[in-house]
């Protein structure tokens, strides 16, 4: 066990989500990051407990959400890495593969959540990339970071012309990224 965790008085690794993190000059922008890391990937109550000691080199980070499923986060040694519930990825598919998608969209933005549409989208992108615009294929590109699997399983077979998801999914990529 690490000896982070032992200073801390833990007997075994926590329960939930944990991570170690450095205390150093580091630790204030990782604390200022841990509400939008809420705000984006945990619904529902979430408990965070902070472990910390001035004259330790290390902190102690648990997120304790209360619903399960859905995308969580894992705070491996200080680096936030997406965990992806392929399930509701599948959910999303499913609600999104119709020609009515543009109907639908906000309906499995509610139901699934924005990480697997975002897959969905993404992976729909990839597959008609010839057709589409370089800025959503870039877009898509960096979503599909998150997924380690293959994008064909989150592909949207809504048989509208390729050029369509840019309609129908504009506004949410548009709300998804960030300017430089």
């Amino acid at each position: 066990m690490n000896d982070a965790l032992k200073h801390f008085g833990y007997d075994d690794y926590p329960e939930g989500h944990h991570g170690i993190w450095a205390n150093d000059e580091t630790l204030p922008e990782k604390l200022a990051a841990i509400p939008e890391v809420l705000n984006q990937f945990f619904k529902g109550k979430t408990r965070i407990i902070f472990n910390y000691d001035t004259d330790f080199p290390q902190a102690v980070i648990q997120v304790l959400p209360e619903q399960k499923g859905g995308s969580m986060v894992r705070l491996n040694n200080g680096n936030l890495e997406v965990i992806i519930d392929a399930a509701r990825v599948r959910a999303a598919k499913e609600k999104l593969s119709t020609p009515e998608v543009q109907r639908t969209f906000g309906d499995a933005l509610k139901e699934c959540g924005r990480v697997p549409v975002a897959i969905c989208v993404a992976a729909t992108i990839i597959k008609r990339r010839d057709r589409l615009r370089a800025q959503t294929v870039r877009w898509a590109e960096a979503v599909l970071k998150l997924w380690t699997k293959n994008p064909d399983s989150a592909y949207i077979d809504d048989n509208l012309h390729p050029t369509r998801i840019e309609e129908y999914a504009g506004a949410f990529m548009r709300l998804t990224t960030e300017e430089a």
